[in-house]
């Protein structure tokens, strides 16, 4: 999983520290299925890239790029079985359970607000999918329309980067 800066740097909201050619990674993933436990971590790097000038024998100089990627912040989160939290949406300022609102006839006209909930270990492994070690974390990509807009809220309202949704200030 890879998101873009929603703005052309990122602002750490502790520090006011800015910094640009900044993204928001998936980084370690555990998937523990006897304890059905899944942690998953996530970075907002940066890359740095450092000149070097070089001076040949022949007195010729060269630039040298150097490129690192830097840390900024990292977070983890972890799915067990007990870590469900409900979904809910918000219509005429009432908070109605977002499936039971759903399952009995209710639609959604994509303006109401939906305060999106934690999975546990068995809805986490519905909602996003890594199929290889190596391989990024991506949400599932057979998430109906509902799933997939609770996956995205989710990452973008649900975890937090420097005290703050990463949403703020990331975009997928």
């Amino acid at each position: 999983m890879e998101l873009k800066l929603l703005n052309t740097s990122y602002t750490n909201p502790l520090t006011n520290e800015s910094f640009t050619d900044t993204i928001f990674v998936d980084g370690v993933f555990s998937d523990d299925p006897i304890n059905k436990k899944l942690t998953q971590s996530f970075r907002i790097q940066r890359n740095v890239i450092a000149k070097n000038f070089i001076v040949g024998l022949d007195g010729n100089q060269s630039i040298q790029k150097i490129k690192s990627t830097q840390v900024v912040s990292e977070v983890s989160l972890i799915f067990n079985e007990d870590s469900h939290e409900d979904s809910f949406v918000i219509i005429d300022n009432e908070r109605n359970e977002l499936f039971e609102f759903l399952k009995s006839g209710g639609k959604l006209s994509e303006v109401e607000k939906i305060q999106v909930g934690y999975p546990n270990y068995t809805e986490v492994k519905g909602y996003f999918f890594k199929d290889n070690i190596g391989d990024r974390v991506e949400i599932n990509p057979t998430l109906d329309g509902i799933g997939r807009l609770l996956a995205e809220k989710f990452v973008l309202d649900r975890i937090l980067a420097n005290g703050e949704p990463i949403g703020k200030q990331f975009k997928f």
